[in-house]
């Protein structure tokens, strides 16, 4: 049975249907109560869809309803006239007695304090389903570091999201039907995009998974303790690890250290933006020559820290910068 939330309301005729919420908001005066209920389904073979209807939140007679978490609803405070009953998104809505737009619809003629019961229907166009599954490791233990997930690409509309709960599960509800890609927010480094096909049931089952990830430390020297260049560290994966970016890392200028968050597996490390003037001695991970070796990287075997050795040039690629700086006077000099 899908789960979904639902408004439910309905429009005075004559109308050429129910294609914005004035219409669903249109309920003409009156001044004595009326009352339209039945039940909404999502499904032939089953009763009422698991949901809670949601509200107009506007003022004025027949403009709130009320529901169970079997589908039943209920419009009061209607004024006498004819209207249609109308469910589901503004934009998709599905009229009494189940058809998607009102050329198919049954109009009710509401009196004077006469209710009218028993309008069941069942839902032509779903209001949306539920996207669910679980955020996790390679162990399959939660990961925590994930706080949220989202949908992004469908045909457009409110982008779904939902908090991670701790044991790693998320549900997505009122999800339109399309082509999305699942993604997470909160670790640092995110899998690939998952793709998530929805059509007019639940998804459910969907496994995201995070790889470990290890951090890595480091630190730049110049010769003859010269100034460090902001140049930037490359950790390129040997093989695809599933993240839609290459680490990297930017040495601190007043001590030349850096860190990297990498996923297990094995580095090649490069380099970009080294100023003219400078170059390359070596690049060590202990006893390793990562100019000829890669970096592996390991939960059960952390590397030891990176040194990057920089040389310069006959002439060093800076100069030296003197003066004498003087006193401000207190107050400007009199004209």
């Amino acid at each position: 049975m899908t789960h979904e939330k639902a408004a439910v309301g309905c429009c005075s005729l004559p109308s050429r249907g129910c294609d914005s919420a004035s219409d669903w908001n249109h309920f003409g005066s009156g001044l004595l109560p009326r009352r339209i209920s039945g039940c909404r389904s999502t499904s032939q073979r089953n009763g009422c869809a698991w949901g809670r209807s949601a509200g107009f939140n506007r003022d004025g007679p027949g403009r709130h309803q009320h529901d169970d978490s079997t589908g039943r609803y209920r419009l009061e405070n209607i004024p006498p006239g004819r209207y249609y009953v109308v469910a589901g998104l503004v934009d998709l809505p599905t009229y009494y007695p189940g058809v998607s737009s009102a050329n198919g619809a049954t109009a009710l003629n509401v009196l004077s304090g006469t209710p009218i019961t028993g309008i069941n229907f069942t839902m032509a166009v779903s209001a949306g389903v539920t996207v669910s599954g679980r955020v996790v490791q390679p162990n399959g233990s939660p990961a925590p570091e994930v706080r949220s997930v989202g949908l992004i690409g469908g045909s457009g509309g409110p982008t779904p999201t939902s908090a991670v709960r701790t044991d790693g599960t998320f549900e997505l509800l009122r999800v339109r039907p399309g082509n999305y890609q699942l993604l997470v927010s909160g670790a640092q480094l995110g899998p690939q995009p998952t793709p998530v096909v929805v059509a007019d049931k639940d998804v459910t089952g969907i496994e995201v998974l995070i790889p470990p990830s290890i951090t890595v430390t480091g630190s730049v020297n110049v010769e003859g303790n010269g100034l460090r260049p902001r140049l930037t560290i490359v950790f390129s994966p040997f093989k695809g690890n599933g993240n839609t970016q290459v680490p990297s890392a930017i040495p601190q200028p007043n001590n030349g250290s850096f860190r990297a968050i990498l996923p297990e597996g094995d580095y090649r490390i490069g380099w970009t933006n080294l100023p003219a003037g400078y170059e390359l001695k070596s690049i060590t991970a202990g006893s390793i020559d990562l100019l000829s070796a890669t970096l592996k990287v390991s939960t059960s075997a952390p590397p030891p820290p990176i040194v990057v050795n920089l040389g310069v040039g006959e002439k060093p690629p800076w100069v030296k910068v003197g003066g004498k700086v003087t006193r401000f006077p207190l107050s400007p000099p009199s004209r």
